[in-house]
């Protein structure tokens, strides 16, 4: 089996609550928040539906950082632009905290 980098605290989160934000502004970091959230009876995090999956892999392993990629097969970045909900756009679809953890895997 592969070993498989699991790389971004977003592979393991699957709440996004902002710091002095209301409980109503609670939000996923893949739905955001306002009318694009719906609560559901189960959210599994991108890690756990991969070990749940994946059981034929040599390895799993976790970072917040790139740390976990260092001889890895794979490695999957997850990133999120979760700061998202009504009342404005967004000017672009970057994901700056993507792309610092793309370079650190390379």
């Amino acid at each position: 089996g592969l070993k498989i980098a699991m790389i971004g605290k977003w592979c393991k989160e699957t709440v996004y609550h902002p710091a002095g934000a209301s409980i109503d502004d609670l939000g996923t970091p893949f739905m955001g928040q306002g009318s694009g959230y719906v609560p559901t009876p189960v959210t599994i995090s991108p890690l756990t539906g991969l070990q749940a999956a994946a059981q034929d892999a040599a390895s799993i392993e976790w970072s917040a950082d790139a740390s976990a990629a260092k001889g890895a097969d794979v490695a999957i970045i997850c990133a999120s632009a979760c700061d998202v909900h009504e009342g404005w756009d967004r000017m672009n679809f970057s994901l700056p905290e993507a792309q610092e953890l793309v370079t650190a895997v390379k």
